[in-house]
């Protein structure tokens, strides 16, 4: 068996030889065979060398993962035009097996901003965490403030390190700025360090703050997503970067959660060992291939790279029961009436952590029909995968309307989220019932967040203005000769106004977006 097993959802395209052909095949070929002697008595016995080696049979691939893709419609206009196709990852219930082993680093936010409530949550949340681990696992604590600090170094769970890790992290205390980047890279070298072949490896991050230097986060995302470790990472309270956070857990398979309060930790830290104890297939990696005349124009809240043909992303891991909806946007060209359009090659492979078979795939294509026939238009629409795409494409907007509030670009934020209004208002009287509601979930959001968009496009013009007058009243000083403020450049430009900061509202907006693109 290869170490890449191969099975297809499609049947396979090639014709079968007639039967009639391999048998005279096989009558030909058995004049060609040398001929074997007689066989002898079953009752002689045959020496066995003691050097001899028993061959263990390979495992087998257990099955449990599948990939169907399906677009939102099988009929599409001869003039081509955009067309999302939703691919669909998911598992079956596993068997009764040993679950893989976990190597975990937990990087937790000690800063100033976590004195109180929030250090005692992380602590309590952290116990729980280390309570759920299984004998065996490994656990490392790094804690970040002006300086990151290796708490604990990787090391192996059982019951006479139990009582040091629990001290360990009972002794955690606030002090400092934010060097979160400075911290995850300690978690992230723990892992490295101490990788488990075989196993889940997994960084937990949580914080409440704007990083120092958030610079070299995505390289670090990167880093790890190469070497197949997810970083779940946890925003707490209203002062972190959630677009950066989020950006994290995308760029390494992860999961991001936006917590209110710090109670809400020790949920979040539990839910997320019991999901690495269940784990199905890890290190799971999507490639998609446009049919001719076919443009890839987004895989909506989803980072990619390019690929030989077409793009790949990276899904992290996936456990028992869960289900990850990838949604495809393409841009298709136009073709002649009747004409069957090949629209996407998809490739998913993992490696298979129920039998630890090795590295598997699953393969899938999609097409439809070209047609410029109302009435088959029609038909050909499936609504409910339509409705679920237009949340999707909403749940896009959303996230990069955030992004660009955070970037201090208001204005663009609002055209994001004009076009998600646009897109799903016609669909609510078609939508199915089912559907329904939450679209107009969704609109709801989006209003609410287009009024905080409003509010900080008329702060920032405000702002501006001020800047401005205080400029030219800077450089009419300078221009008299000025009066104890230095000298005044002609090209001075006054700093760029501050960020409005995000109301708790607009960050849950941004967390149930993030949640529907993550896992649905």
């Amino acid at each position: 068996m290869t170490s890449l097993d191969l099975i297809s959802t499609r049947r396979p395209r090639r014709r079968l030889l007639p039967l009639a052909s391999l048998l005279l095949a096989a009558a030909t070929l058995s004049g060609c065979v040398r001929k074997q002697p007689p066989p002898k008595s079953p009752d002689a016995v045959q020496p066995v060398s003691q050097n001899a080696a028993v061959v263990a049979e390979p495992a087998r691939d257990p099955e449990l993962m599948q990939l169907r893709a399906a677009p939102v419609r099988e009929a599409l206009p001869t003039a081509g035009g955009e067309l999302i196709v939703r691919l669909r990852v998911d598992t079956r219930a596993l068997p009764d097996s040993t679950r893989p082993p976990v190597n975990l680093a937990l990087v937790i936010d000690t800063s100033s901003s976590m004195a109180g409530d929030g250090i005692e949550g992380a602590r309590a949340a952290a116990l729980e965490l280390l309570s759920a681990m299984r004998e065996g696992d490994r656990l490392s604590v790094v804690s970040f403030g002006s300086r990151a600090r290796l708490v604990v170094p990787s090391t192996r769970v059982d019951a006479s390190s139990r009582g040091e890790l629990k001290t360990a992290i009972e002794g955690l205390e606030p002090s400092g700025t934010t060097a979160l980047t400075e911290g995850l890279n300690a978690g992230l070298n723990q892992v490295f360090t101490h990788e488990v072949q075989g196993g889940i490896n997994r960084v937990v991050l949580l914080s409440d703050g704007v990083p120092n230097d958030g610079g070299q986060v995505a390289a670090l995302a990167q880093s790890a997503a190469g070497r197949g470790v997810s970083i779940t990472a946890l925003g707490l309270g209203l002062e972190f970067d959630e677009t950066l956070l989020a950006a994290l857990a995308q760029r390494s398979g992860g999961r991001f959660h936006y917590l209110e309060s710090s109670d809400q930790v020790a949920a979040v830290f539990t839910d997320e060992v019991l999901r690495m104890q269940r784990v199905v297939g890890r290190n799971l990696a999507l490639t998609l291939a446009p049919g001719p005349g076919v443009q890839i124009r987004e895989v909506l809240g989803t980072p990619t790279s390019q690929a030989s043909r077409g793009v790949v992303t990276s899904l992290g891991d996936l456990s028992e029961g869960e289900t990850r909806d990838v949604f495809v946007k393409l841009q298709v060209g136009e073709h002649r009436e009747g004409a069957t359009v090949e629209l996407l090659d998809a490739r998913l492979e993992f490696d298979d952590m129920v039998k630890n078979s090795g590295r598997h795939a699953r393969e899938d294509f999609v097409s439809a029909r070209a047609t410029d026939d109302e009435a088959a238009l029609e038909r050909g629409l499936d609504l409910e995968l339509r409705s679920a795409s237009e949340r999707a494409l909403a749940a896009t907007a959303i996230v990069g309307a955030v992004a660009a509030m955070r970037a201090n670009q208001p204005a663009q934020a609002r055209v994001q989220l004009k076009a998600a209004r646009a897109r799903i208002e016609p669909l609510l009287e078609r939508a199915p019932q089912a559907e329904r509601g939450a679209l107009e979930e969704q609109l709801a959001e989006i209003a609410q967040l287009d009024e905080e968009c409003e509010k900080a496009e008329q702060l920032l013009a405000a702002r501006m203005k001020e800047l401005e007058e205080q400029r030219r009243a800077l450089e009419k000083e300078r221009r008299r000769g000025g009066g104890g403020t230095g000298i005044v450049k002609r090209d001075y430009a006054p700093p760029p106004p501050m960020p409005v900061p995000m109301s708790a509202p607009a960050r849950r907006s941004h967390a149930r977006a993030m949640k529907a693109l993550q896992a649905n």
